[in-house]
């Protein structure tokens, strides 16, 4: 892991970055994730990637936003934040047994997938594994499912998520939160 770049604490950030973060889901609490103790560095591009963030949670249904975090961070080799969004949808009443299916990365396998959510994970495999070149395909079958405005939230929302891998993997950032399958959790 990156010792080159300190970890910040809120009362570190920039004062209109700890405000900003005050005011959102991110730090309900005087807590931030080593993520943005990293990211405060650039308070701008923090702040600006905070509010697309969560621009792309009200664009989209809860499962079709988990399906897509599960799905990047599952390709991407993400534990950081995969385990944040085990964490995330058990809070938010979501049955193990669904979590797992979509960490399986086989959507034609997962019998506890809508078939929008399958045609949703479908696209975001193709879009990452084949780095969205040739998933036309992919794509017109997820919009069989969502209307257009979901489907291009998806899209931008994979890309969310690749650029929040890409950071935590380039820093080897530990994941905060253990995954809810884990054996301690049990």
């Amino acid at each position: 892991m990156s010792k080159r770049i300190a970890r910040l604490r809120l009362h570190e950030l920039r004062s209109d970055l700890a405000d900003y973060l005050r005011g959102t889901k991110v730090a309900q609490l005087e807590w931030i994730d080593e993520f943005f103790q990293c990211a405060g560095h650039n308070p701008d591009v923090l702040k600006t990637f905070v509010a697309f963030t969560e621009a792309l949670g009200e664009a989209l249904p809860e499962r079709l936003s988990e399906v897509v975090a599960l799905t990047v961070a599952g390709v991407m080799e993400s534990d950081y934040e995969r385990n944040q969004h085990e964490q995330l949808c058990v809070a938010h009443g979501l049955a193990p047994e669904w979590i797992a299916a979509v960490n399986r990365l086989a959507p034609d396998k997962g019998v506890e997938l809508t078939p929008a959510e399958r045609a949703v994970q479908r696209y975001a495999l193709a879009a990452v594994v084949r780095r969205g070149i040739d998933v036309q395909h992919e794509f017109e079958a997820m919009l069989d499912h969502i209307s257009s405005p979901e489907a291009m939230a998806v899209t931008v929302l994979v890309g969310r998520h690749v650029c929040h891998a890409l950071v935590v993997n380039t820093l080897r950032l530990r994941p905060p939160l253990p995954s809810i399958f884990d054996e301690e959790q049990r």
